[in-house]
């Protein structure tokens, strides 16, 4: 988006808003003069900004001056920390539900020194070593679930993490070996 320009200063993207005060208005005429000669500022403008006009000058630059600030940066960043939280909050869920590492890579693209990590941070043993046999309903319950899901959530790991509270009695490793160890055990 462009902000507005000198000869197109009433329309406005709606990530531009209008800043009404006349210290910010003062600040960015000073910063104006300062970049004069790279912004090719016509010399009558520069001797307005100059406040070469009298004592009321710098009234009148300030009550006249629109500063506009684009905030879509701010937004896009914030949204950007937004989905950091969400990725970690997911990511100790995960080590918590004692998923394994290939799930972790998969999911978080996370490397095995920082899983070590966060499961001594959380204080989390990790997956067993040797997983249990799935009953055949359960493993029937699990396919199930997971069809339904894969076509409800868009992320994968959304699928997982609500797979994991559907059989709160499973870790994460379990059923990843139920989805695809044990595939060819099941016939739909």
């Amino acid at each position: 988006m462009n902000p507005p320009t000198l000869t197109n200063a009433v329309a406005k993207p709606s990530a531009w808003h209008r800043v009404s005060s006349p210290a910010i208005a003062r600040l960015v005429a000073v910063e104006l003069l300062a970049q004069a000669d790279q912004l090719s500022i016509p010399d009558d403008l520069k001797n307005v900004l100059q406040s070469k006009g009298g004592e009321d000058s710098d009234a009148h630059v300030s009550n006249r001056l629109a500063v506009w600030v684009n905030v879509e940066p701010l937004k896009v960043f914030a949204d950007h920390q937004e989905e950091k939280r969400w990725q970690t909050t997911a990511l100790h869920y995960c080590i918590r539900r004692q998923a394994h590492y290939p799930l972790l890579r998969r999911l978080f693209d996370t490397g095995k020194a920082e899983v070590t990590r966060l499961r001594l941070e959380l204080g989390v043993v990790g997956p067993p070593v040797k997983n249990k046999r799935i009953q055949d309903h359960e493993l029937v319950e699990i396919w199930r679930s997971w069809a339904q899901l894969k076509k409800t959530y868009v992320r994968e790991v959304d699928q997982w993490i609500t797979l994991a509270e559907r059989f709160p009695n499973q870790p994460l490793s379990v059923l990843y070996q139920a989805l695809i160890t044990d595939a060819s055990q099941v016939t739909t």
